[in-house]
């Protein structure tokens, strides 16, 4: 399906797809073998930004799994031809399309799990005319294929999981005189860097509490303040009584 002009604004029309077409829009997709999960991702987004009917999906899949993994998944798919209706990827017209879509992108990602194997990842060691750089781009390809953690799109200011086995991975296979130039000094800078980040969010969350404290007791002052000349003259209508 592509987007052409209408007569009411963009509309989408049928064109099928030639075979070299559908073997350089699956290129880019990741191997099954790095897991189901990637590649759900993936094809979920290549269906938003290509639209190929589901009668073609099948076909760019036999193409792209292999007949034995096809096989696997072949009987759980949408039998029907949806097509998207719709340039706007969520507009109710293709409820049935982004449907089927999602039934794909699950049936793979449960029929071929993240493969978790720490003894390749272990295994990827530097060699001895390899640099750090190139070695850590060797070791990053194979820990996101083998332990079964997504690297996060933003790593932010703090190292979260996927971070902190990649470090300790990458620690660990550095070549033994690379290794042992690991000073003390410098593992005490980054502990106190750390220590210091730990401690300046200590006193922020401190501080929270401080404020909502103080707030309270001054909303129960105010309370209070309120409440003192009522009380006053409720006395002195008791007293004219």
């Amino acid at each position: 399906m592509i987007e052409v002009s209408g007569p009411d604004g963009p509309m989408m029309v049928f064109r099928p797809w030639t075979a070299l077409e559908a073997k350089k829009s699956m290129a880019h997709l990741p191997d099954v073998n790095e897991g189901g999960d990637k590649l759900s991702t993936e094809l979920t987004r290549f269906c938003e930004e290509l639209s190929p009917t589901m009668a073609e999906l099948r076909r760019l899949l036999l193409s792209k799994l292999g007949l034995s993994n096809w096989y696997k998944i072949s009987s759980r798919m949408p039998t029907d031809d949806h097509r998207r209706r719709c340039s706007d990827w969520n507009d109710d017209h293709n409820h049935e399309y982004r449907r089927a879509v999602e039934t794909v992108a699950r049936v793979i990602k449960e029929t071929f799990p993240t493969r978790v194997d720490i003894l390749r990842i272990s295994r990827c060691q530097q060699e001895k005319d390899e640099t750090a750089d190139d070695y850590y781009c060797s070791l990053h390809e194979v820990f996101n294929k083998f332990s079964g953690l997504i690297e996060p799109a933003d790593r932010g200011q703090e190292p979260g999981t996927w971070e902190s086995h990649l470090r300790n991975a990458f620690l660990d296979g550095l070549k033994p005189e690379i290794a042992e130039k690991r000073r003390l000094a410098t593992v005490l800078i980054h502990a106190r860097h750390a220590d210091g980040l730990l401690r300046e969010k200590r006193e922020k969350k401190q501080a929270k509490v401080d404020r909502d404290l103080q707030l309270s007791l001054s909303k129960i002052a105010m309370g209070a303040a309120r409440y003192e000349p009522q009380r006053e003259k409720r006395e002195r209508r008791k007293k004219e009584w």
